[in-house]
């Protein structure tokens, strides 16, 4: 009896050890944060050198979009998110609190190119720390972030349908909006991702004609078109890389 309890024991031991692994980011995910990095750092370089305000503006909301897709990707390496988080506040041209001038610009502008390549510099040092435990070939990527997205934005639209209640159907058609337009973002940081951007754009389309239609049966059917798209972004999504 006391030698099935103790193999019970090390049987229990054995599956914790097997199944409680460290979570870490594949080498996929941390190459596509080094190509986004590189990206956002030489596109500002050339902005600040350009010295054209409206350019560097212009070149400011891209890098925002770049810096969000890693920030909202939730990869593991810690470096990578506080960099992405400081390079995203720098290009928010939304937050009055910061100053707007052509001065202060050019150094936002610079900050966020350094953020770029601590970002870079950072996913680095992650693969190589994780070269040492074995990197996963497949574990959470980018792509299942849109993934869960089109989950969420599917669950908001079903349950839309079903209210015929406008009050409902607008806070639930708003949020999808939202969810949809992050994805979009992450979307057009991916490669072999151009489906999937594109079912996002649709489903927002049909979702804001859902809000405009002038009664119930019409707003229904733009929300199944909406739901249409959302399902085939969930599904091209799987070929994001």
């Amino acid at each position: 009896m006391n030698n099935r309890i103790l193999l019970l024991y090390i049987l229990l031991a054995f599956s914790a050890n097997s199944f409680a692994q460290p979570a870490t980011d594949t080498r996929e995910t941390l190459l596509w944060v080094q190509r986004q990095a590189d990206r956002i750092e030489t596109t500002l370089h050339d902005a600040v050198r350009s010295q054209e305000p409206v350019n560097l503006v212009l070149k400011m909301v891209w890098a925002w979009k770049e810096f969000d897709g890693v920030a909202q990707a939730g990869v593991y390496c810690h470096a990578v998110r506080v960099t992405a988080e400081k390079g995203r506040a720098e290009c928010d041209l939304l937050n009055y609190d910061r100053k707007q001038d052509p001065s202060s610009m050019v150094l936002r502008a610079t900050e966020a190119r350094q953020f770029a390549h601590r970002m870079r510099m950072a996913a680095e040092v992650c693969i190589v720390e994780a070269n040492r435990t074995a990197l996963p070939e497949r574990g959470f990527a980018p792509r299942d972030v849109l993934i869960r997205d089109a989950e969420i934005v599917e669950f908001d639209l079903t349950d839309a349908k079903s209210t015929q209640d406008y009050h409902i159907l607008a806070q639930k058609a708003e949020h999808a909006i939202r969810v949809l337009r992050d994805a979009e973002y992450l979307a057009e940081t991916l490669e072999n991702c151009t489906e999937a951007l594109t079912a996002a754009r649709l489903a927002a389309v049909f979702c804001r004609e859902a809000l405009v239609s002038n009664n119930w049966e019409t707003s229904a059917q733009h929300v199944r078109s909406a739901l249409d798209q959302v399902l085939l972004l969930k599904k091209a999504a799987e070929s994001c890389r």
